[in-house]
């Protein structure tokens, strides 16, 4: 009984030390990087850097040749409309001839069409703003009744807005068809007799506007069409951004934008306007030659979020391809092929499992998981090379 016992505290002993020296040997688990797979908002976007412009600008030029006087605005100064701006001293006027007479009047005859034409924009926008407003009190009623949703809800809001910003592009482009009329007439005037050249010829403001660019500062003689003073609303601004032709053609009027800027305190939201339909050739950084597109993006945020921008200001812009507020996602950079699958690592009881899944949009760093996992579990991001299926592995 006694030597049973003994063989039995051996046999048990050898196989502790057994058990001890294979534990030992054992390879220590890998410590790899991991983060959950989580359900959280998701967007897909096209990232470019772009500016911010005047809605509307207008550029004062000579009417006629004459001798201009000092302009004693600055760059940033307010005008109002009808304010005086600058006079022109006409110069000695050559001998009268018919053709210059018949130019001139074919001057007055194009403005007064470019004001017909204006006015009749106008008419036109002022109707598609009524009816934008329109659709969007309809809009509004139905979403308290829960027959819309809010994102159509919104459209119908960034339609209003829309139809409201062409109704005023629209009258601040007949108020300077109105102007150029104005001065088309002052120059046949002075061409006729009618007034003196030591009288001048007055410019002044046709809409209420900054001073954005003043290239003549001196009193000096200038030519007529030579450009005088540009004028511009800060108050209305949009934004210019040019992205690679590739992206263009994924972009659509319409289509939802986030415009930040390093000086504000919050995104600003907008929408793309207009796709311009020429593309033009840049250089990038690299040195490589690029196909680029402008597209005009409106704002639709409440001037007060960016009335601290100005003309030209830069901004970074992304174009919303799609987004969902709760999606099943997980970092890309835990996703690698398998035999021209899709797969990650997942950690479970200790060891990493091979598991293929099946993925959706990519936003930013992120992926959408459509199938092989759940919310919660633990997956590897940049796994090491030497990771294999079924080895033991720690989360740092």
């Amino acid at each position: 009984m006694r030597v049973a016992l003994k063989r039995w505290f051996y046999l048990l002993l050898a196989l502790g030390v057994l058990v001890l020296l294979v534990l030992g040997l054992r390879p220590a688990p890998l410590q790899v990087d991991v983060q959950p797979v989580v359900e959280a908002p998701l967007m897909q976007s096209v990232r470019a850097e772009g500016r911010t412009r005047v809605l509307d600008h207008y550029e004062i030029t000579a009417p006629i040749s004459g001798e201009l006087a000092r302009l004693e605005l600055d760059v940033g100064d307010p005008v109002s409309r009808g304010q005086a701006l600058l006079r022109i001293r006409p110069l000695p006027a050559p001998a009268l001839d018919a053709r210059r007479m018949a130019e001139q009047q074919a001057r007055v005859r194009a403005a007064q069409s470019a004001l017909a034409a204006a006015e009749q924009e106008v008419a036109a926008a002022q109707a598609q703003a009524e009816r934008a407003a329109q659709a969007l009190a309809r809009a509004e009623a139905m979403r308290q009744e829960g027959y819309l949703s809010e994102q159509e809800l919104e459209a119908a809001r960034a339609e209003a807005r829309a139809g409201a910003a062409r109704l005023a592009s629209a009258r601040f482009r007949g108020r300077t068809a109105g102007h150029e009329l104005e001065a088309a007439r002052s120059t046949l005037a002075y061409l006729g007799g009618e007034r003196s050249a030591l009288e001048g010829i007055a410019l002044n403001s046709p809409v209420d506007a900054h001073v954005l660019a003043r290239p003549q500062e001196s009193e000096r003689v200038v030519q007529a069409g030579e450009l005088l003073l540009t004028l511009g609303d800060t108050r209305r601004l949009e934004a210019v951004v040019d992205v690679l032709s590739a992206d263009a053609v994924r972009l659509a009027p319409g289509m939802r934008v986030l415009l930040e800027h390093t000086g504000l305190a919050r995104t600003l939201d907008g929408q793309v306007r207009r796709i311009e339909p020429v593309a033009f050739t840049e250089v990038s950084a690299l040195g490589v030659e690029e196909q680029r597109v402008n597209v005009i993006v409106a704002l639709d945020s409440p001037p007060e979020q960016w009335q601290r921008l100005g003309h030209g200001y830069r901004v970074d812009a992304r174009f919303v391809l799609w987004e969902s507020e709760r999606t099943l996602q997980l970092p890309e950079s835990a996703v690698f092929s398998v035999d021209g699958e899709s797969a990650v690592f997942v950690l479970e009881e200790g060891g990493a499992v091979l598991r293929r899944v099946g993925l959706g949009r990519r936003g930013g760093l992120q992926v959408q998981v459509l199938e092989g996992l759940r919310a919660g579990e633990r997956v590897v991001i940049y796994p090491p090379r030497e990771l294999q299926a079924g080895a033991r592995i720690r989360a740092r």
